[in-house]
């Protein structure tokens, strides 16, 4: 006949035996499943490096003008094949005549243009003109001369302006630049894919030019006001030096 104590002791050992197992079991389930978990952390995307030194590539274009349709797409291509590009289409006033107008022209454009004709020397006034970073230029007719301009652009050393939307509001951060005299930055406002008809072929059209303030150089937080909100719309913050040439620069949705 079985003792009390020893039914007791028998229970504990099951219980034991039972603890044992299902530890047993746990052990096994999490080494099985750890290699799962870490490969699913491995594929877990990446996110995106944020641009170390980012270039600006423009270009002075018309739907009127003749010898732009090559430079138009070669200013494409070069987006295509460097999405971080900080790449601005600027349609210049002069080619429209009565009734025929650019629908993305402004005269901000022609004035910028003149800014460079002036610092770049470019010997005239002339559509398509590309430039980089305000140090070079070329007309973007020929592909091998607008890759060579790109390669220039990216072999300049901006530094990086962090810019993001945040509700109404853009939220710019500027970085320490040492700077002999004042540098001027500007906000543009650009239309990515332009869907009036006729107009579709163009890509980043800039659709305002606001100058923002005179810049020393020091590091600066601020938020400036903007209305639009679309994922049609992006911006730029572009600081030109004393002598015109690009110093810093960033964008956000362009």
């Amino acid at each position: 006949m079985t003792s009390k104590k020893q039914i007791k002791t028998n229970i504990c050992k099951h219980k034991t035996a039972n603890i044992s197992q299902l530890i047993f079991a746990v052990t096994i389930l999490f080494t099985l499943t750890l290699p799962a978990l870490t490969q699913a952390q491995t594929q877990t995307p990446a996110q995106p490096p944020a641009l170390a030194n980012p270039a600006v590539l423009e270009i002075f274009t018309s739907k009127y003008c003749p010898a732009c349709p090559a430079g138009d797409r070669n200013f494409n291509r070069l987006i295509d094949e460097n999405p971080d590009l900080i790449a601005l289409s600027c349609h210049v006033t002069y080619f429209n005549r009565g009734a025929r107008k650019d629908g993305l022209s402004h005269a901000f454009c022609d004035a910028r243009q003149s800014v460079y004709h002036q610092t770049l020397k470019t010997g005239g006034i002339f559509t398509p003109l590309m430039v980089e970073n305000g140090h070079s230029f070329t007309t973007g007719i020929k592909e091998k001369d607008a890759q060579n301009l790109n390669e220039r652009a990216k072999n300049n050393k901006n530094r990086l302006v962090g810019l993001r939307q945040n509700g109404e509001y853009l939220d710019i951060r500027l970085p320490p630049v040492p700077l002999d005299k004042n540098a001027t930055l500007w906000l543009l406002e650009i239309e990515i894919h332009p869907r009036e008809n006729g107009y579709t072929h163009y890509r980043n059209a800039i659709k305002n030019i606001t100058k923002l303030l005179n810049w020393n150089g020091e590091k600066l937080n601020m938020a400036f006001p903007v209305t639009a909100s679309d994922a049609n719309t992006g911006y730029a913050v572009i600081a030109h030096n004393a002598q015109g040439k690009i110093i810093a620069a960033g964008k956000t949705g362009v």
